[in-house]
């Protein structure tokens, strides 16, 4: 875990001083790109659960460091299911809770040092529970219970409870009570100790729906939307939580009538933005109103197109404060987006982003700007990317199918981390969720295991391993008769006698190989022909004499092995070594350039993170690294990231005279 600095828990100071955020840069990104050997794509989908209730019953996030973690209800609905996958590690599920009658409305928070917290709201006895994990621990604290929270199934925009988390555990939570109208929403803070404190009540009789957000270093922001039943008395309003410190007096952000849920974001400064539906005429208008770190929310700025119909924005932040939204046209129309500065200028026009909607968009980002739009539509799943310098890529279809039932309901979910990978997740059908993976990293091929020896007709043996950061890797075989396969452990039988090339190569979920690849030369010898059976035909009175055809056969090492023809005994070929354990020993990267630093970290079996350029030293050429994130000598699991700080060479000083 890491730990807060002193400047970090002062809030005011860490906000002030912009050098100190973390901002990958773009160059980081081209990096990451041409380490891949091979055309990057979309990995296939993965289902998370085996049987889900899902549509609006699912949450799912990614932070910096790649790991990834959705919740969900189980198809009894009565149990909340947790998927979680470390970057680079195996997947797990966990029960984290459960109730005797029926559970809802799961939520999930993930921190960048893996804190996490899970949210839902039971009927038992109409409360919603808060379970926190935090960084470096195996087990999740008792859950704390929050009474009189009515049950809701969270088909309905206004949620029953929302969540943050910062690096250190705390968590920022808001949820809402009553039976009918008037309605109240509550928020307060989890600390680490695990009591919750209660900062802040709001009633309003017709509707409520709210919105959180959290920081790393604990800056948080509530936002929610109060419609009452004199119009003269709704508005759209939010509090801030500096980090150390407590949630300030509500804000008026927006006086009027808000329309549907709001979205929030907050960056790693302590700058934040809150969109909105407002109305305007017939017809909804997307409006976002920004607040810089320590001060006041400016005017909510209009960034859809004049008579418009849209619905459901989603917002996210850049580490300069910019703000982009995209949000959801309504039935009819197109996806969308625009971006905001902390300034409250919109920038550019509207960018329509292609596919027509059949659900909500969201939105990520890394602090650097670049980042990507996510969508459902009726077609299948869509990401539009978002490039540094502000542009869109076009659209593109990542898969068809994606269950929706409308606009109203959750579409695509997702993030991206430190290196520009990406992670989506989706609602595959009524009773499953899908995860797919934009892995930039290549893989890395570990030991492989060939016999040296066999006879045609009869099955091999191969073994090796391959591990990624991120998805998953898995070994490709050429085995030079023109027949593969893909996996850790497979059978071959070749079909003639002969000398082969067997080729090995490191492969991952998104199509990214290895170019470094093994070969190893088996020397097949040929089965002699079984004997005559003798059989006399009847019809001829001749002698037919029946000979078994060698057929080559590729198979996984747990299907069953085809029946060998009969032949001579062999002696048996000796079982596969046990590939040893490939790990990243983190390297002294002081005084390396990035390109030398990530050849380095190649050959240890790590992976370069995050390469920061303090502003002082933007326009300083021949910049060397003079910080890394992780020890020199450190042992971790292969593929670990290894963040950077880069600044001027060090001159050496002068010998005395």
């Amino acid at each position: 875990m890491r730990r807060r600095s002193d400047k970090e828990s002062q809030g005011k100071l860490v906000r002030k001083i912009r050098s100190f955020a973390v901002v990958a840069t773009t160059a980081a990104l081209a990096l990451a790109l041409a380490a891949s050997a091979g055309a990057t794509t979309w990995s296939a989908p993965h289902a998370l659960f085996p049987s889900a209730v899902t549509a609006y019953r699912s949450s799912a996030t990614m932070n910096a460091d790649g790991d990834v973690a959705a919740v969900t209800i189980s198809a009894d609905q009565r149990d909340v299911v947790l998927y979680e996958r470390p970057a680079g590690g195996p997947e797990t599920t966990t029960v984290v809770g459960s109730d005797t009658t029926r559970a809802g409305d799961p939520q999930v928070a993930l921190s960048d040092t893996g804190a996490i917290a899970v949210a839902w709201v039971g009927a038992d006895n109409d409360e919603a529970h808060v379970a926190v994990r935090p960084a470096g621990s195996s087990t999740f604290r008792a859950p704390v219970d929050i009474s009189s929270t009515t049950y809701q199934d969270g088909m309905n925009d206004t949620g029953n409870v929302r969540i943050g988390i910062d690096d250190a555990g705390e968590v920022a939570v808001a949820w809402k009570t009553g039976t009918s109208s008037p309605w109240t929403m509550h928020w307060g803070l989890i600390g680490t100790s695990g009591t919750l404190g209660t900062t802040g009540t709001v009633t309003a009789g017709w509707s409520l729906a709210f919105s959180v957000s959290m920081n790393g270093a604990g800056d948080a922001v509530v936002g929610w939307s109060e419609v009452a039943t004199d119009p003269a008395q709704s508005a759209l309003r939010a509090s801030v939580r500096p980090a150390g410190g407590v949630f300030g007096t509500p804000a008026d952000v927006h006086d009027g009538v808000p329309d549907f849920e709001p979205s929030t974001a907050i960056d790693a400064a302590g700058d934040v933005a809150v969109a909105y539906t407002g109305s305007a005429g017939n017809h909804g208008e997307i409006r976002v109103a920004t607040m810089p770190a320590g001060g006041a929310f400016g005017t909510p700025v209009a960034v859809s197109a004049p008579g418009d119909d849209t619905a459901y924005p989603s917002v996210a932040m850049a580490g300069d404060g910019t703000a982009v939204v995209s949000w959801s046209p309504g039935f009819i129309g197109r996806y969308a987006a625009r971006a905001v500065t902390l300034a409250g200028t919109p920038v550019g026009a509207v960018t329509t982003l292609g596919p027509s909607p059949n659900s909500r968009s969201r939105t990520v980002l890394r602090p650097d700007g670049s980042g990507a739009v996510f969508m459902l539509a009726t077609d299948g799943l869509y990401v539009a990317k978002r490039d540094a310098d502000g542009t869109f890529e076009p659209a593109t279809l990542v898969t068809t199918g994606g269950y929706s039932s409308g606009v109203n309901m959750p579409g695509a979910v997702g993030g991206i981390d430190a290196a520009g990978d990406m992670a989506m997740f989706w609602p595959g059908s009524s009773s499953s969720v899908s995860l797919s993976y934009y892995d930039l990293g290549a893989p890395q091929l570990g030991s492989v295991t060939v016999p040296a020896t066999g006879t045609s007709g009869t099955p091999l043996a191969f073994s090796g391993t391959a591990s990624d950061a991120l998805s998953w890797g898995t070994v490709r075989w050429d085995f030079g008769d023109g027949h593969t396969a893909d996996g850790d452990a497979v059978s071959h039988t070749y079909a003639a006698g002969g000398t082969y090339t067997v080729t090995a190569t490191g492969i991952d979920a998104s199509g990214n190989t290895d170019p470094a690849t093994e070969t190893r030369t088996v020397v097949v010898a040929q089965a002699p022909p079984p004997p005559s059976t003798g059989d006399a035909d009847p019809g001829t009175g001749t002698t037919t004499t029946t000979t078994q055809t060698p057929v080559t056969t590729t198979t996984t090492a747990t299907s069953p092995a085809p029946a060998p023809s009969p032949a001579p005994v062999t002696p048996k070929p000796a079982p596969p070594a046990r590939p040893a354990a490939v790990t990243c020993k983190v390297p002294s990267l002081a005084g390396l350039t990035t390109a030398a630093a990530r050849r380095k970290l190649a050959a240890a079996h790590c992976r370069l993170g995050t390469v920061t350029t303090p502003k002082k030293y933007k326009k300083t050429k021949g910049l060397v690294i003079r910080k890394q994130s992780r020890r020199s000598g450190a042992r971790l699991a292969s593929g670990t990231k290894v963040s950077v700080t880069l600044g001027p060479k060090v001159k050496a000083k002068a010998a005395n005279q």
